[in-house]
């Protein structure tokens, strides 16, 4: 169901946020076909703005702001749910979750996967960024329920086998045709299962065709120590390590650490490594639910805004979490991290996420050109400390969600 190209309305609410950082009392967004045409910043603005043919849309909740932008996702594993038990031993569950994925059709895969898509927008999510590496998109036929605005991020690895990097490249050759709702990026998938030759590939590709990029980095410990060359649980899944140049001077060699870059995760960073990803622009991408599954230690979520580092949320996958919900990962965020304030955990929730998806200016907030994608909730408070604390503190599904100017059923 495509938007009116034509058809002009004010979108409205009690409280508005911009996903930025910008609260309002009164206000919401003048909406023309499937974008932002204009920010009413006060009730006001709404007044003088509608009217006569400019109808006036009072959603139904105390806060409109822009939908959730998950920036890290990986939607074809969501048939594992629960299949898959976190242990002391990362190591582990990826073998065990390689077994447990080989066992599952084409057509399981699929179906989970949309489910999953669907249950993300109905949970909030306008926008993710989802990693493919069956090229699960293809299958999606016209008609099928409508999911968030999706960055397939094409999985590549090697895992370590020269042999296997042309193939790999071959496999990301051909583009993916972009419509409104889908565009097209790339994740090697970490320095630890990719070579030099298939980084400096995908750093060529990914120039050529300006994609986003996402990266697993600083994961866990064990991996730094393989990468380092002192062997450990990695080495029964990769085999001998050998020292090798630190993660972040692999990813600058091969033109990967930049402002189209997300590097997941980032549990681990080494000394000076928060000030060279601030001075490249890359965006770290943070996933609380993922964090409390496998029992990990505090993440520094201070110390990254304190180093001026770009920051987003992600779900992880459904194997990896106990449920695909953006509002819970604020909530754990939050819980993890007390003294941020909810009003900038609220952006990094949406604008912070459109950065990290190279989607800054389209998704994540509300601004003139921006999609009209928002979503409602309905949540109370008396200025807008204590409805964003009501918003990341609280639970429960929004009352409305809109895409492009839509509402979703």
């Amino acid at each position: 169901m495509g938007a009116d190209a034509g058809r002009v309305f004010a979108l409205t609410a009690p409280w508005c946020f911009d996903g930025e950082q910008r609260w309002s009392a009164g206000g919401g967004i003048l909406v023309r076909g499937a974008r932002i045409l204009r920010v009413l910043e006060s009730r006001r603005a709404v007044q003088r703005h509608t009217g006569g043919d400019v109808p006036r849309v009072e959603a139904p909740g105390g806060l409109l702001m822009p939908g959730f932008v998950v920036a890290h996702t990986h939607l074809e594993l969501s048939a594992l749910a629960g299949r898959v038990p976190p242990g002391p031993d990362f190591t582990a569950w990826i073998e065990a979750l390689i077994r447990a994925r080989s066992g599952c059709d084409r057509a399981r895969l699929y179906a989970a996967r949309q489910a999953a898509a669907v249950g993300l927008l109905a949970n909030g999510a306008t926008a993710i960024g989802d990693v493919d590496s069956l090229d699960l998109w293809r299958e999606v036929p016209r008609g099928a329920p409508r999911g968030p605005r999706t960055v397939v991020q094409r999985e590549v690895l090697d895992a370590g086998d020269s042999q296997r990097t042309a193939a790999a490249l071959a496999r990301v050759a051909r583009r993916i045709p972009a419509t409104d709702v889908r565009s097209e990026g790339i994740a090697p998938h970490a320095p630890y299962t990719v070579t030099d030759g298939l980084l400096a590939g995908v750093g060529k590709l990914a120039a050529r065709r300006q994609l986003p990029i996402a990266v697993h980095w600083a994961e866990t410990r064990e991996e730094i120590e393989w990468l380092a060359g002192r062997g450990g649980p990695f080495e029964r899944l990769l085999g001998p390590s050998r020292p090798q140049r630190s993660s972040l001077e692999r990813l600058e060699a091969a033109a990967l650490l930049g402002p189209r870059t997300a590097l997941i995760h980032g549990n681990h960073p080494g000394p000076s490594e928060m000030e060279r990803i601030r001075r490249a622009g890359a965006s770290v991408v943070h996933c609380p639910g993922a964090h409390a599954f496998f029992g990990r230690e505090r993440f520094p979520l201070e110390t990254w805004l304190a180093a001026g580092v770009s920051l987003a949320f992600g779900t992880d996958s459904a194997a990896g979490n106990h449920t695909l919900d953006p509002r819970r990962e604020l909530r754990l965020a939050a819980a993890a991290a007390p003294t941020v304030d909810p009003v900038r955990l609220a952006a990094i929730a949406t604008s912070g996420g459109a950065r990290a998806l190279g989607l800054a200016g389209q998704v994540g907030r509300f601004v003139a050109g921006a999609f009209a994608d928002a979503v409602v909730w309905d949540l109370a408070g008396d200025d807008a400390d204590s409805v964003a604390g009501a918003l990341v503190h609280g639970a429960g599904g929004p009352t409305e969600v809109w895409l492009g100017g839509q509402r979703i059923p």
